[in-house]
C-alpha cells in the first residue's frame, strides 16, 4: 500500500494539465469536462493521500521529522494555501498568534518539530471550516501553554461561524472514515479520515485534541503539540535553509535596480545576478519611470534619493500609471517616517542601506508570486550557481592585519559574504570618491546645500556596506546638519568628514592592491 507515489506523481500530471487547458479557448460544453476531471482528480488525491497517511500511522511508519522552523511562517503558509479559495467564498481567515508573549518562547521565534505534520494538522482543520462555512469568518489561535524546561507546549484553535456539529456528532467525530453525518459526503465531499489523521498526528507529536461545536453558531477546534527549543546546530541550519529558499526565489527574475551610486549599483548588481535574477540599471527616478512602463519586471529596486526624480516620486508615477510591480524603497535613512513616506508613496516594503542581504532576500522572497514548479526544476542548477570560496581557501593564503578606518568582519558581510567582489569594489572607490573630500568644501562654502547633501548621503551608504563606521556616522552627521539647515558648526562637520573619509580611501587602496589582508576572525564573527 506504500507504494504509491507514481499514481499520486499521475494525479498531479492530470490535474496540472487540466488547469492549463482551462486557461486556453474553450466552448463551454469543453470547459465543464474539463472542470469535472480536474475536479475528480483533485478529489481522488485527496482520497489516496489520506488512505496513505492513515496506513502509515497505523502500521507505526509514520516518523515525525524534528528540524528547526518559524512557527510564523507555518502559520503564514495556511493562510497562502487558503486565500484564493477564501476570497471566492467571500470568508475571512484571521491569524492570532501570541506565542511571542510569552517569556520562554525563544525571540527569534525558531523552534523544533515537524512543521510539515503541523501544516497538515492545521490545514485538515481550516479545511474542514471552509468547507461548512457559508458566510463569517475563521480564525486561527496560537498561544504557549506551561510546560517542562526544554519543551515547549503550543497550543491551537480553529474557530469558525459554520453550521456547528451536534452533541452525538462530536462523539464519533474523529473516528475513520466518519463525519458529521451520511448528508455531509454528499453535500460537501471529503473521505472521512482528516480529523481522524490530524488526531494522530497530535498524539504522535505529544498532544491532544478536542472540540466544542453549537449547532449553527459554528465550531472550536482545539489542539497542544510539543515542540522543542532550538540549539546552535539547529539555528544554524535554519537560517542556511531560509537562505537558500529565498535565494532561490530569485532565479530568472527579471528586477530593475534604480540607483545612482556606482558602487551600490555594481553590488546590487553582483548581488542578484548571483541569485540567478536578470537585472536592469535606472540612474535616476526619470529612467526608472521609463524603463518600467516600457518593460514587465517581476520587483524594483528604489533608491529614495536620486537626481531629477527620486524614488518616491518616480513609485508615486507608476502607481498613478497603474504599474502595480512590487517595489522596495532602499535608502540610508533608518527613521519610521521615512519608511511611513515610502509606504505612502506605495511602496512594498522598506530596507535601509547599507543593505543586509538576508533581509533583502525575505522580502524579495515575500513580495514574488511562487513559481514551484520551475524553482524544483532549477534547484540544483541554482545551489552551484550561488557557490562561494570557502572560508578556509581564502584563509590559506592571508596573513592577520588590520585596516584603519574599516571593519573587515562588516565590509564582508556588506558584500555578503563575496570577498572578491569586495576588494573590487574597494579599488573601485578612490575612482569614484577620491575627490569627494573637496567636493564637500566646495559645495559647502560656495552654499550647495542640495548637492553637499546629495554627496554625504551617497557615502554614508556606501561606508556602511564597507564597515567604515566612522565614514558613516561623520557623513549622516553632515547630512542632517544641510538638511536642517545648520550652519553653526558646518566648516567643523566637513573636516571631520574629510579625515575619516582619507582615513577609508588609504585603507581601501592599500586592501585592493594586497598590502592589506584579513584575520581569521573577519569570516568567522556573525
Amino acid at each position: 500500500m506504500f507504494r504509491e507515489p507514481h499514481r499520486i506523481s499521475h494525479h498531479n500530471a492530470i490535474i496540472g494539465f487540466s488547469k492549463l487547458a482551462l486557461e486556453t479557448g474553450l466552448d463551454r460544453k469543453q470547459h465543464e469536462y474539463l472542470t469535472s476531471i480536474r475536479n475528480a482528480s483533485e478529489n481522488l488525491l485527496t482520497l489516496i493521500s489520506d488512505v496513505l497517511d492513515f496506513s502509515k500511522i497505523e502500521a507505526g511508519k509514520l516518523t515525525l521529522e524534528r528540524r528547526s522552523f518559524k512557527l510564523s511562517d507555518t502559520l503564514a503558509e495556511v493562510e497562502r494555501l487558503f486565500r484564493t479559495e477564501l476570497r471566492k467564498r467571500n470568508l475571512v481567515l484571521a491569524i492570532v498568534d501570541e506565542t511571542a508573549e510569552h517569556p520562554d518562547y525563544p525571540a527569534n521565534g525558531i523552534v523544533v518539530g515537524d512543521a510539515l505534520r503541523l501544516q497538515q494538522i492545521l490545514a485538515n482543520l481550516v479545511s474542514n471550516s471552509v468547507k461548512f462555512t457559508e458566510q463569517g469568518q475563521i480564525q486561527i489561535n496560537a498561544s504557549m501553554s506551561p510546560s517542562q524546561s526544554g519543551e515547549l507546549r503550543v497550543e491551537f484553535s480553529v474557530i469558525d461561524t459554520g453550521i456547528g456539529i451536534s452533541a452525538e456528532q462530536q462523539s464519533r467525530l474523529f473516528e475513520s472514515f466518519e463525519q458529521a453525518e451520511t448528508s455531509t459526503t454528499r453535500r460537501y465531499g471529503g473521505t472521512g479520515l482528516g480529523l481522524s489523521i490530524s488526531k494522530r498526528l497530535v498524539e504522535l507529536m505529544g498532544g491532544d485534541i478536542s472540540v466544542s461545536s453549537t449547532l449553527g453558531k459554528g465550531s472550536c477546534f482545539t489542539f497542544s503539540v510539543m515542540l522543542e527549543l532550538p540549539g546552535e546546530l539547529e539555528l544554524m541550519l535554519e537560517q542556511v535553509r531560509k537562505r537558500r529558499r529565498n535565494i532561490r526565489a530569485l532565479n530568472r527574475r527579471n528586477i530593475l535596480v534604480a540607483e545612482d551610486n556606482p558602487i551600490n549599483q555594481q553590488l546590487a548588481l553582483e548581488f542578484l545576478q548571483r541569485a540567478g535574477a536578470r537585472v536592469d540599471i535606472a540612474e535616476n527616478g526619470r529612467e526608472a519611470v521609463d524603463r518600467a512602463t516600457a518593460n514587465a519586471y517581476d520587483a524594483i529596486l528604489m533608491d529614495i534619493h536620486m537626481p531629477e526624480v527620486d524614488g518616491l516620486e518616480a513609485c508615486r508615477i507608476l502607481r498613478e500609471q497603474q504599474i502595480d510591480t512590487p517595489t522596495i524603497a532602499v535608502s540610508a535613512d533608518v527613521l519610521a517616517s521615512s519608511e511611513q513616506a515610502a509606504m505612502d508613496a506605495g511602496c512594498n516594503a522598506y530596507v535601509s542601506k547599507p543593505i543586509d542581504f538576508d533581509e533583502l532576500l525575505a522580502q524579495l522572497s515575500r513580495l514574488l508570486p511562487d513559481d514551484a514548479e520551475n524553482l524544483l526544476r532549477r534547484a540544483s542548477d541554482q545551489d552551484r550557481q550561488i557557490r562561494e570560496v570557502t572560508t578556509d581557501e581564502l584563509l590559506e593564503h592571508l596573513p592577520f592585519q588590520r585596516l584603519a578606518g574599516i571593519d573587515v568582519g562588516d565590509a564582508i558581510r556588506g558584500h555578503n559574504g563575496n570577498v572578491h567582489l569586495m576588494i573590487k569594489l574597494m579599488g573601485d572607490f578612490g575612482q569614484y570618491y577620491g575627490d569627494a573630500g573637496a567636493n564637500m568644501r566646495d559645495h559647502v562654502t560656495q552654499r550647495r546645500p542640495e548637492e553637499a547633501e546629495r554627496l554625504a548621503h551617497n557615502l554614508h551608504g556606501v561606508a556602511g556596506s564597507f564597515g567604515a563606521q566612522r565614514l558613516k556616522e561623520a557623513s549622516k552627521t553632515l547630512e542632517l546638519a544641510l538638511v536642517e539647515g545648520d550652519n553653526k558648526n558646518l566648516i567643523g562637520l566637513v573636516h571631520s568628514f574629510e579625515i575619516a573619509l582619507t582615513e577609508v580611501l588609504e585603507s581601501a587602496e592599500s586592501l585592493a592592491s594586497d598590502e592589506i589582508s584579513f584575520r581569521e576572525s573577519d569570516f568567522r564573527e556573525g
